[in-house]
């Protein structure tokens, strides 16, 4: 879990291993940019027919900036907008 600030404090972001993310979690083919972070693709979760459920919902950075490497492979879902369950493998 990770607390941002910028001009003002945001709500933390879980960033989770990709392997750890439903394969139904895909690029949108959108991209997003933070000055801090990178740049990053936008991810929206479809259901198992392929049809587009919720827009938006995480992003992966694709060229996250030095300092923030530790994000590299990772995908960032809001806390307040998401459930984050953990399973047993």
């Amino acid at each position: 879990r990770l607390f941002e600030v910028g001009t003002d404090f945001h709500e933390p972001v879980f960033y989770l291993p990709k392997t750890d993310v439903t394969p139904r979690v895909v690029a949108s083919g959108r991209m997003t940019h933070c000055p801090l972070k990178g740049e990053a693709a936008t991810l929206d979760l479809r259901d198992s027919s392929g049809r587009v459920i919720v827009t938006d919902i995480a992003w992966a950075y694709t060229a996250a900036h030095h300092f923030a490497a530790a994000l590299t492979d990772r995908v960032g879902f809001l806390a307040g907008e998401v459930t984050v369950e953990e399973m047993a493998r």
